[in-house]
């Protein structure tokens, strides 16, 4: 149906003797868009007229894949002769080939029916993976419905015949305005086949058109060519004569209607000429007064201007705006008028000259002459010493780069006047204003240290401390901060402030003497406090005043007054932390325990039982401190365990030994948890304590009863596998033996259900008689081998063996059932095909992993030892010219690259891989030596072998390769021995 892409005739086609059901065969090109192949007229066509499908088109790509080989993808739409079935799948025959006609493979396809339509669906097909593939052809072998029917193709059904498809053209469109759109040609009968109109071949005993519905006699009564011709040549003479007649009534009145209007035209001519004379010499007195008026005063304003009168020349201008505002532009001129005027104001560089041009821009909003006029009177003020005026209005030019810059000259110049005159507080404000302006970031720095050097001076030691932090990293500042604050410091000693004093020593760190003397401040304030009674701020200052004198000695006697007071008056607390601080002599430790046994039975009755556990056990075996300790760990977990906290319990009665009975009391704890850890549903938990109890006879069937309702768990959960070896670990508690089996059963079922059919079939097998498990173990190994094995068989019968290949690859390395053993001998027929195949072809280096992976096959083995596949590797000849032969079938001979291939002694060497032209013989190949003839010069070659073949960016000479060592045969032992 007018094929758009170059294909071959149905004689190419028959020699591959290919059946179709509609049409002998479809020939695609590798076009983005193909279509069914285009039979010339008089090519006959056979066609197995029962098949229930009709091709309709083909589209075909190529799918890349990792190996670099393309993947051929067909999709066809389909055309369903039997709408009331519906398609499940189809099964064609692919074969593809060259442009040269070379078939490259071919297999049996079968695809799934998918984007259903009411009249047909479609179907994607993957014959094969080649490179090079610009054509298929295909035919289709059995089609599947989803009720169980098989279509097959049979040969007594075929039936050849010539079809009746027209070109597109003036006769198919005759014949389409009487049948309709889907018409191809004209109906007619033979002998064993009946042609309808639409183009369907129909059997002789089919009344009506299988694919449009047409009745046979209708057809052949009506859509004859002899009928069609006979019903359109009437109709063709009849308009052809309607239309001769029409044409001659056309010209005779379109003759009187050109007379007319002649006529008409002569007096319109004679009455616009008159119009027009008048209409000039009326547009001759306008234009003077509309044109010549405007054009004097615009040359009297251009005058004045130029003599220096920008005044008059802006009034004349504008005097022609206001009566002619769209000439001569002359509101621009009368703005540009103004703009001179401005500027020869600015140029007078006067006060008010100044003002007044900042007036004018101002009024015609002219920004730029307004800054200009503004920059030159700021500069006139600071001529004129009026700085605070001009930066008044150099402040209100904010934005302008001029005027900022104006700006920053002027507040800099006033900040060093300000910073000579000693006004450091307005220096610095401007200086931090100006921020990185010059110096101004130094000068403020300096600024500030001479403030703090003033104030030093003056004695304000705070202030200038204030001032010198603020510049702590400038010349001498951090010195003159510590001198500050030491003389400060001073100064408050003077004063009384002892501890404002004592806190400025110690801030200085090692400076000077200030740590000695700010111990020595503490000690005076504490000796002071002592000497006014007030020993508890007196012992904190004499502690803090550290070894200074005798402060050590007068803190201890403090503290120890202190703490016995606190004692004698029954605050146990402040004994003990007034006493804690003091060296343990005997009569300190003496009071210190005392303090602490009280307070910790203190603590006891007030309910506080853990801290008074805290404050016994840090006395040791100080009177009877440890039975308390032990006393209040059991009461505490008694209360524990009275209250269900188990855990917690018996923490603490495992912590107190052997005392009373806690261990007896530990392990009702354990008996509890576990319990309560079987009641929760925490078996795991119950277990681990069950075997924490000394009575293991008891706890061994508790444990028993965990793991069986932990099994019971797992199966609920259908977690089989977990369930089945809990079970097995109850032994022969209740059914756990049967339900150990039902679990392996069921785990078995999951693998199935999941697909996983190898693990499938090995559970079950494991499961021996056990119900249905060897059948079972049967219908795995088929679900998980049986798909590949019939596929790889059925490929290998019809000699598509990569994909066998592909189908038995998973299973090369599996442990196979005994009805299977023979997957392996399978995998090695499709490799050895596929390899000769290939060498059939001329690839003989794509042949070579194939041969590698069956090394036991006899055939593989001896043509290994063919000589393409020996010369792989790195060869240098006497003047080290070097011949590098690889794998992959590339080879670069003195520096170019190519591609070889060869057969027998052949070596054929080209610019393009697969190469067929003849280029050496091996005369000889003994160890590492090889001796080749070059046919081309005419000559022998005598090489050396180097080593594995290098990359083709490592062919210099620069590069070198370890030599392999040789075969036991002498040739080079440097190939693989895996497929890549």
């Amino acid at each position: 149906n007018g094929a758009e892409s170059q294909t071959v005739s149905f004689e190419e086609m028959a020699q591959h003797h290919v059946l179709v059901c509609q049409i002998m065969a479809i020939a695609i090109d590798t076009a983005p868009k193909a279509r069914l192949c285009h039979l010339k007229r008089g090519d006959s066509m056979k066609s197995d007229l029962t098949c229930p499908i009709e091709v309709m088109h083909v589209d075909i790509s190529h799918e890349p894949r990792e190996d670099g080989k393309e993947q051929v993808v067909c999709t066809i739409e389909f055309h369903s002769l039997e709408p009331d079935k519906t398609v499940d799948s189809v099964q064609m025959n692919i074969v593809c080939f060259s442009d040269d006609g070379m078939r490259l493979g071919g297999r049996l396809v079968r695809a799934h029916a998918h984007d259903r339509t009411e009249s047909g669906f479609v179907g994607t097909f993957r014959p094969e993976h080649v490179n090079g593939t610009t054509r298929v052809e295909a035919s289709v072998e059995k089609v599947w419905f989803n009720n169980g029917i098989i279509w097959r193709r049979e040969e007594r059904n075929v039936r050849e015949y010539q079809p009746n498809q027209l070109p597109e053209g003036r006769e198919l469109d005759r014949i389409r305005s009487v049948a309709g759109p889907d018409a191809s040609g004209y109906a007619r009968e033979d002998d064993t086949v009946w042609l309808c109109v639409c183009g369907r071949a129909n059997r002789t005993s089919d009344e009506s058109c299988r694919r449009c519905g047409r009745g046979r006699k209708a057809v052949l009564s009506a859509f004859s060519k002899e009928v069609i011709d006979a019903t359109l040549g009437e109709k063709e003479r009849t308009l052809e004569a309607k239309s001769q007649e029409n044409l001659r009534r056309s010209a005779e009145q379109n003759a009187k209607a050109m007379e007319a209007q002649q006529a008409r035209q002569k007096k319109q001519k004679k009455r616009i000429r008159r119009i027009i004379t008048l209409l000039v010499l009326l547009i001759a007195v306008l234009a003077f007064i509309r044109w010549g008026v405007p054009a004097g005063a615009d040359f009297l304003a251009k005058d004045r201007l130029n003599n220096g009168k920008p005044a008059d020349a802006k009034r004349i201008y504008e005097w022609i705006g206001q009566y002619w505002p769209d000439e001569y532009d002359a509101g621009a001129k009368a703005l540009n008028a103004e703009h001179v005027i401005i500027k020869r104001l600015i140029e007078m560089n006067a006060e008010d000259t100044l003002r007044q041009a900042q007036t004018e821009a101002q009024s015609i909003a002219d920004t730029e002459l307004y800054t200009e006029a503004s920059l030159a009177l700021s500069q006139r003020y600071i001529d004129l010493g009026k700085t605070a005026e001009a930066e008044s209005l150099l402040k209100s030019l904010s934005g302008t780069p001029a005027a900022d810059a104006l700006l920053r000259e002027l507040l800099y110049d006033e900040a060093k006047a300000a910073k000579e005159k000693l006004e450091f507080d307005r220096a610095a404000a401007l200086f931090k204003e100006l921020g990185t302006y010059m110096d101004s970031d130094e000068q403020l720095k300096d600024t500030i240290y001479l403030q703090a050097r003033q104030l030093m001076r003056e004695g304000n030691m705070e202030a200038a401390m204030e001032k010198f932090l603020q510049v702590a990293d400038y010349l001498d500042s951090l010195a003159l901060l510590r001198r500050c604050r030491y003389a400060l410091a001073g100064q408050k000693r003077e004063n009384g402030d002892l501890i404002e004093a004592a806190e400025l020593y110690e801030s200085l760190g090692i400076y000077e003497s200030a740590e000695e003397l700010g111990r020595a401040c503490r000690y005076e304030a504490g000796t002071a406090a002592l000497s006014a009674g007030d020993l508890e701020r007196a012992a904190t200052l004499l502690r803090q005043a550290e070894n200074y004198e005798d402060a050590p000695e007068r803190f201890a006697e403090a503290a120890f007054t202190l703490g016995n007071s606190a004692l004698q008056e029954g605050d146990y607390e402040a004994a003990v932390a007034w006493l804690e601080q003091l060296p343990m002599t005997d009569e300190v430790q003496k009071a210190y325990y005392e303090a602490v046994y009280a307070l910790a039975g203190q603590r006891e009755h007030s309910g506080a039982r853990e801290e008074a556990a805290l404050l016994y056990a840090s006395l040791g075996d100080y009177e009877d401190a440890l039975q308390h300790v032990h006393q209040i760990e059991y009461d505490l977990a008694r209360s524990l365990m009275t209250a269900g906290a188990f855990e917690e319990a018996l923490d603490r009665f495992e912590g107190l030994g052997k005392y009373q009975d806690s261990q007896d009391q530990a392990e009702n704890c354990r008996r509890e948890i576990a319990e309560k850890a079987y009641t929760d549903g925490e078996y795991e938990k119950a277990v681990q304590y069950y075997e924490q109890l000394k009575d293991q006879k008891a706890a061994a069937q508790q444990i028993v009863r965990c793991r069986y309702a932990m099994a019971e768990k797992a199966a609920g959960e259908k977690d089989y596998l977990a369930a089945a070896e809990l079970y097995a670990q109850c032994g022969a508690y209740l059914d756990a033996e049967e339900k150990t089996v039902e679990m392996r059963y069921s785990y078995a079922e999951s693998l199935e259900q999941d697909g996983r059919y190898e693990a499938a079939a090995e559970a079950f097998r494991a499961l021996g008689g056990y119900l249905d498990a060897a059948a079972r173990t049967e219908h795995c190994e088929d679900l998980w081998l049986g798909a590949a094995y019939r596929e790889a068989t059925l490929d290998i019968e019809t000699g598509n063996y990569l994909s066998a290949i592909e189908a038995l690859e998973p299973y090369a390395g599996a442990a196979l059932p005994e009805r299977y053993k023979d997957i392996p001998k399978l995998l090695e027929d499709a490799c050895l095909g596929r390899a000769l195949e290939l060498i059939e072809i001329g690839h003989p280096l794509e042949a070579l992993p194939y041969f590698e992976r069956i090394p036991g096959n006899k055939v593989a083995k001896k043509h290994m030892e063919d000589y393409v596949y020996r010369i792989i590797g790195r060869w240098k000849d006497r003047n080290g010219m070097e011949y590098v032969f690889r794998r992959d079938g590339s080879c670069t001979i003195d520096g170019k690259d190519g591609w070889f291939g060869g057969s027998g002694y052949d070596i054929f060497v080209g610019d393009e891989p697969y190469p067929g032209k003849r280029t050496y013989l091996v005369v000889n190949l003994r160890g590492s030596t090889l001796t080749l003839k070059d046919y081309v010069q005419d000559k022998n070659l005598r090489l050396t072998y180097v080593g594995e073949p290098t990359p083709k960016a490592e062919t210099d000479d620069g590069i070198s390769a370890d030599p392999e060592p040789a075969g036991d045969d002498g040739t080079s032992a440097g190939l693989p021995a895996e497929a890549q």
